[in-house]
């Protein structure tokens, strides 16, 4: 059985608690004027049913757990019904039908009805549950019902591809990468976990001033407010206004491509339905930052202006703009472009972090570490700011000694407070505190990342004369496996979970032994102990290639 997905299983479970109801029925109103072929439309709409599977999908339950059938097309209980009305009464007759209930485990999602108001004037009136459609489905259905309706006046079926990819293929996607809410290794476990902490001790309801007492039973109605005259510019103010500029007047700008524009990408802008979206445009020099693309397409259209957003800022501001700007969206930048890009802003912006970097240019962060590396005249401060806009120590040992430092002066500041005033993270902290109270340094001997100084491992496992050598951890394990499982980077891989679970078993495994050992009979024992061993090879053996892994990435990273 094909699960829903949540946002759909979130659209049944209204239906079931509120009944037949039309709360969350969309309806489309198409006004059509000219002769109009009713057969034609008719095989048009049949079209794209048999091309959009969610269309022709029922919602029927086993258990009380609901469950996605797509039905056939030739099973498929579908007709666009026809009426004539007068133009009085169009609103009440779309008003009437769009408020028709949907039954969701017997019938599909949509329905269509045609109403004719006069000579060559029609209506046609789609109504499609919202566990089917959303705001972003109206541009593909519009899109392929006007291309079936062309091939079917023409006398024949719309010539298109088989969709490669379905509404249920999402739902059975999503179901795999968020994973199972009792799994606490889940993605999905982990944001529950995350809301009901977040969300605990909150009201059930939040009590806002009203004028009028809440009613009994919900109508679904809406009404319209008067907004102040000021209410208006204060929002026109938040928003960034859309200038006509000529094209004439528009001069091309520092850009992070080095290979210039790709004439395909710009023929492919030019025959778009619609506006081309506005561009950027730095207003003291009048130079694109982002929007080549757009400007020569609209210059290739015929059109002699194109809408602008000006931006007020230096020109170092203007190129790291524009590098964000191509690598969340249009045409992809290239690796080297993204390299060099990254170059320039570590020389523009040498306070920035390389996760910051990392992040505007669309590189890994050890990658622009390496660049950093290769820019031997770059100045190295002692602070970064990161992505997050919070300034930091580059190195870990300056905030552990503030830390310390603030742990003197206020012993009674909580680790977050300690945490923001050091740049560093909240655990630091409570590491740095607990040496405190034992007498220690709060610099850890050996940091790793720090130069001249030697980088010692949680856990190493090296090979000395054929024999391997494992320094344990000097911490409990539990603590270390704790701080993995919390790893956004493992948890949300397959792999990685895979790796968290064995490590976990193994933990419990630590943790009990004394009762496992108990628990083996005698005539067992041999057989657990050769796989005891067997497992502890296995383990050994993947320390030391992860091991070798680590340092081969270390050598990289330095140029070796």
């Amino acid at each position: 059985m094909i699960p829903l997905s949540f946002a759909q299983r979130r659209m049944w479970f209204l239906a079931q608690l509120e009944g037949p109801s039309a709360t969350y029925n969309l309806p489309l109103a198409l006004r059509l004027t000219g002769k109009l072929d009713s057969d034609a439309l008719t095989s048009a709409l049949w079209d794209v049913i048999g091309r959009h599977e969610i269309l022709r999908t029922v919602f029927p339950s086993v258990d009380g757990q609901p469950h996605q059938v797509v039905l056939p097309v030739d099973e498929t209980a579908f007709d666009l019904t026809t009426a004539e009305v007068s133009p009085h009464e169009l609103t009440g007759s779309l008003s009437q039908t769009a408020a028709e209930p949907f039954d969701l485990a017997g019938s599909v999602p949509v329905r269509a009805r045609l109403f004719t108001t006069g000579p060559d004037e029609h209506v046609l009136l789609m109504v499609i549950h919202h566990i089917a459609w959303d705001g972003e489905s109206m541009k593909p259905f519009m899109r392929d019902l006007s291309k079936a309706y062309r091939a079917r006046l023409a006398g024949r079926a719309p010539d298109w591809a088989p969709l490669p990819v379905q509404y249920a293929d999402y739902a059975l996607w999503q179901r795999e990468v968020l994973g199972d809410e009792d799994d606490p290794l889940s993605l999905l476990s982990e944001q529950v976990t995350y809301w009901r902490t977040a969300l605990a001790g909150a009201p059930e309801e939040l009590e806002l001033p009203f004028d009028r007492p809440r009613p009994a039973v919900d109508s679904v109605t809406a009404d319209s407010v008067a907004q102040p005259a000021d209410v208006h510019g204060r929002e026109k103010e938040n928003q960034q206004e859309i200038w006509e500029v000529r094209i004439s007047s528009l001069l091309p700008g520092l850009s992070p491509r080095s290979q210039g524009l790709d004439a395909e990408h710009v023929a492919r802008l030019a025959e778009l339905d619609g506006p081309l979206p506005p561009i950027l445009v730095d207003r003291r020099t009048m130079r694109v930052i982002d929007g080549m693309h757009r400007l020569m397409a609209a210059f290739g259209r015929g059109q002699e202006a194109i809408g602008v957003k000006f931006f007020d800022g230096s020109a170092e501001e203007a190129f790291l703009y524009a590098v964000e700007a191509n690598v969340t969206h249009g045409l992809p930048l290239s690796q080297a472009d993204r390299r060099a890009a990254a170059a320039k802003i570590i020389k523009s912006h040498p306070h920035m972090s390389d996760r910051a970097i990392a992040r505007a240019s669309g590189l890994g962060a050890k990658t622009v570490a390496a660049v950093r590396r290769q820019l031997g005249d770059v100045v190295q401060l002692r602070m970064r700011i990161g992505r997050d806009g919070k300034v930091r120590p580059v190195s870990g040992d300056d905030g552990r000694r503030r830390a310390a430092e603030l742990i003197a002066e206020r012993p009674e500041a909580s680790l977050r407070e300690v945490a923001r005033l050091a740049g560093i993270s909240p655990a630091t902290v409570s590491d740095v505190r607990r040496r405190l109270r034992a007498g220690e340094v709060p610099v850890i001997e050996g940091e790793p990342g720090e130069p001249g100084k030697a980088t010692t491992t949680p856990l190493r496992v090296a090979r000395v004369k054929s024999e391997r050598k494992v320094e344990l951890l000097d911490a409990d394990p539990s603590s270390v496996l704790d701080k993995l499982l919390r790893d956004p980077s493992l948890r949300h891989k397959e792999e990685g979970r895979n790796l968290l679970r064995l490590l976990q078993q193994n933990a419990v495994g630590m943790r009990q032994r004394s009762e496992l050992t108990a628990a083996v009979p005698p005539h067992c024992g041999a057989l657990v102990v050769n796989l005891a061993r067997q497992y502890a090879e296995t383990w050994l053996e993947f320390a030391q290639k992860l091991d070798e892994q680590m340092q081969s990435t270390h050598r990289s990273a330095a140029g070796e």
